[in-house]
Protein backbone atom coordinates (compact mmCIF):
# COMPACT_ATOMS: atom_id res chain seq x y z
CA UNK A 1 0.00 0.00 0.00
CA UNK A 2 1.64 3.07 -1.25
CA UNK A 3 -0.02 5.11 2.01
CA UNK A 4 1.82 3.05 4.72
CA UNK A 5 5.19 2.71 5.83
CA UNK A 6 6.40 0.13 7.76
CA UNK A 7 8.91 0.03 9.95
CA UNK A 8 10.69 -2.42 12.40
CA UNK A 9 13.90 -3.11 14.49
CA UNK A 10 15.45 -6.71 16.13
CA UNK A 11 16.34 -4.64 19.34
CA UNK A 12 17.62 -4.93 23.06
CA UNK A 13 16.86 -1.42 24.79
CA UNK A 14 14.85 1.55 23.69
CA UNK A 15 17.55 3.59 23.11
CA UNK A 16 18.53 1.14 19.61
CA UNK A 17 14.89 0.90 19.00
CA UNK A 18 14.63 4.74 18.91
CA UNK A 19 17.61 4.97 17.00
CA UNK A 20 16.33 2.72 14.44
CA UNK A 21 13.07 3.95 14.37
CA UNK A 22 14.54 7.82 13.90
CA UNK A 23 16.70 6.47 11.15
CA UNK A 24 14.17 4.36 9.14
CA UNK A 25 11.67 7.25 9.35
CA UNK A 26 14.12 9.84 8.20
CA UNK A 27 15.84 7.57 5.35
CA UNK A 28 16.20 8.82 1.95
CA UNK A 29 13.54 6.61 0.42
CA UNK A 30 11.34 7.98 2.73
CA UNK A 31 11.92 11.82 1.35
CA UNK A 32 12.22 10.80 -2.11
CA UNK A 33 9.23 8.93 -2.40
CA UNK A 34 6.81 9.51 0.30
CA UNK A 35 7.35 13.08 0.87
CA UNK A 36 6.89 14.15 -2.59
CA UNK A 37 5.65 17.66 -3.08
CA UNK A 38 2.68 16.30 -4.84
CA UNK A 39 1.86 13.99 -2.08
CA UNK A 40 2.24 16.99 0.26
CA UNK A 41 0.18 19.19 -1.00
CA UNK A 42 -2.40 16.83 -2.18
CA UNK A 43 -3.22 15.76 1.59
CA UNK A 44 -2.80 18.97 3.40
CA UNK A 45 -1.78 22.62 3.85
CA UNK A 46 1.93 21.98 4.88
CA UNK A 47 3.90 22.83 2.31
CA UNK A 48 1.82 26.46 2.37
CA UNK A 49 2.30 26.62 5.63
CA UNK A 50 6.21 26.08 5.30
CA UNK A 51 6.40 28.80 2.92
CA UNK A 52 3.74 31.62 4.02
CA UNK A 53 4.02 30.70 8.12
CA UNK A 54 6.51 28.19 9.68
CA UNK A 55 6.08 29.56 12.87
CA UNK A 56 2.72 28.18 13.32
CA UNK A 57 3.88 24.90 11.96
CA UNK A 58 6.84 25.62 14.77
CA UNK A 59 4.72 26.66 17.88
CA UNK A 60 1.23 24.87 17.53
CA UNK A 61 2.54 21.39 15.45
CA UNK A 62 5.43 21.18 17.80
CA UNK A 63 7.81 20.89 15.00
CA UNK A 64 11.08 20.55 15.59
CA UNK A 65 14.62 21.88 13.62
CA UNK A 66 12.26 23.82 11.77
CA UNK A 67 14.24 26.75 13.60
CA UNK A 68 17.65 27.32 13.69
CA UNK A 69 19.78 30.34 15.55
CA UNK A 70 16.28 32.21 14.58
CA UNK A 71 16.30 31.52 11.49
CA UNK A 72 12.87 29.47 10.13
CA UNK A 73 13.35 27.05 7.32
CA UNK A 74 10.50 27.57 4.51
CA UNK A 75 11.56 24.93 2.01
CA UNK A 76 10.84 21.16 2.09
CA UNK A 77 14.44 19.90 0.67
CA UNK A 78 16.39 22.00 3.31
CA UNK A 79 14.19 21.02 6.49
CA UNK A 80 15.08 17.72 5.17
CA UNK A 81 18.92 18.54 4.94
CA UNK A 82 18.25 19.55 8.93
CA UNK A 83 16.69 16.09 9.79
CA UNK A 84 19.39 14.73 7.96
CA UNK A 85 22.08 16.04 9.68
CA UNK A 86 20.68 15.64 13.35
CA UNK A 87 20.53 11.73 11.94
CA UNK A 88 23.86 12.32 11.23
CA UNK A 89 24.62 13.81 14.78
CA UNK A 90 22.04 10.68 16.63
CA UNK A 91 24.49 7.89 14.70
CA UNK A 92 28.07 9.84 15.55
CA UNK A 93 26.68 10.01 19.53
CA UNK A 94 26.12 6.60 19.39
CA UNK A 95 29.23 5.17 17.96
CA UNK A 96 30.89 7.83 20.51
CA UNK A 97 28.57 6.00 23.13
CA UNK A 98 29.83 2.31 22.33
CA UNK A 99 33.45 3.54 22.57
CA UNK A 100 33.28 4.48 26.14
CA UNK A 101 33.17 8.64 24.89
CA UNK A 102 30.47 10.46 26.26
CA UNK A 103 31.62 14.02 24.98
CA UNK A 104 30.72 16.78 27.46
CA UNK A 105 27.77 14.41 29.55
CA UNK A 106 29.26 13.46 32.78
CA UNK A 107 27.70 9.53 32.46
CA UNK A 108 26.79 7.43 30.04
CA UNK A 109 23.43 7.64 31.51
CA UNK A 110 23.33 11.18 30.89
CA UNK A 111 24.46 10.84 26.90
CA UNK A 112 22.25 7.43 26.31
CA UNK A 113 19.34 9.98 27.43
CA UNK A 114 20.60 12.90 24.96
CA UNK A 115 20.75 10.25 22.02
CA UNK A 116 17.21 8.55 23.24
CA UNK A 117 15.90 12.29 23.33
CA UNK A 118 17.02 13.62 20.15
CA UNK A 119 15.78 10.16 18.29
CA UNK A 120 12.48 10.24 20.05
CA UNK A 121 12.16 13.97 18.38
CA UNK A 122 12.85 12.86 15.00
CA UNK A 123 10.26 10.07 15.41
CA UNK A 124 7.71 12.70 16.54
CA UNK A 125 8.96 15.41 13.11
CA UNK A 126 8.48 12.13 11.15
CA UNK A 127 5.63 10.98 12.25
CA UNK A 128 3.76 14.18 11.60
CA UNK A 129 5.23 15.02 8.14
CA UNK A 130 4.30 11.69 7.25
CA UNK A 131 0.94 12.09 8.49
CA UNK A 132 0.70 15.66 6.38
CA UNK A 133 1.49 13.73 3.06
CA UNK A 134 -1.25 11.06 3.86
CA UNK A 135 0.99 8.17 5.03
CA UNK A 136 0.22 5.54 7.79
CA UNK A 137 3.22 4.35 10.01
CA UNK A 138 3.58 1.05 11.33
CA UNK A 139 6.16 0.54 14.08
CA UNK A 140 7.25 -3.13 14.90
CA UNK A 141 10.01 -3.38 17.52
CA UNK A 142 11.41 -6.79 18.07
CA UNK A 143 12.71 -7.98 21.23
CA UNK A 144 13.90 -11.64 20.70
CA UNK A 145 15.69 -12.06 24.53
CA UNK A 146 13.16 -10.69 26.31
CA UNK A 147 11.90 -13.23 28.40
CA UNK A 148 15.23 -14.67 28.32
CA UNK A 149 17.67 -11.98 29.21
CA UNK A 150 15.43 -8.62 30.51
CA UNK A 151 15.36 -7.67 34.42
CA UNK A 152 12.39 -5.66 36.19
CA UNK A 153 14.04 -2.77 35.48
CA UNK A 154 14.95 -3.26 31.71
CA UNK A 155 11.08 -4.88 31.45
CA UNK A 156 9.87 -1.55 32.78
CA UNK A 157 11.98 0.85 30.86
CA UNK A 158 10.72 -0.79 27.81
CA UNK A 159 6.84 -0.55 29.22
CA UNK A 160 7.40 3.32 29.51
CA UNK A 161 9.40 3.28 25.65
CA UNK A 162 6.59 1.60 24.32
CA UNK A 163 4.12 3.96 25.87
CA UNK A 164 5.68 7.26 24.88
CA UNK A 165 6.78 6.21 21.35
CA UNK A 166 2.70 5.25 20.99
CA UNK A 167 1.96 8.28 22.07
CA UNK A 168 4.02 10.11 19.16
CA UNK A 169 1.84 8.45 16.73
Amino acid sequence: DENRLAVAAEVDNPMQWAVCTARSLADTFVWDNLLTDDRLDENGDFRRLLQEAPGVLQNSACLGWIAEEDELVDDIGEFGDRIQAVLEEICEMTRDMTHGEYREYNSRTAFRTKILTESLGVIGVMTLLLDFAGVDILRIGQMPRLKSDFDDEKLSSIAKFVGINSAIG
